[in-house]
């Protein structure tokens, strides 16, 4: 299995680091990853530091 990441375009750059999904077979026969249409939404309360 592959990560793929991506980097949204500007606007969403300056709000959101990194878009992320795997792609491709289990390494394992025996592996399975379960499909999950849930959208996990990281966020920062403080102020970057620039």
């Amino acid at each position: 299995m592959e990560y793929v990441s991506r980097v949204p375009q500007p606007p969403l750059d300056g709000l959101i680091d990194d878009l992320y999904y795997l792609e491709g077979t289990p390494p394992y026969p025996d592996v399975t990853i379960p499909g999950n249409r849930v959208l996990h939404l990281r966020y920062r309360v403080r102020r970057p530091s620039a």
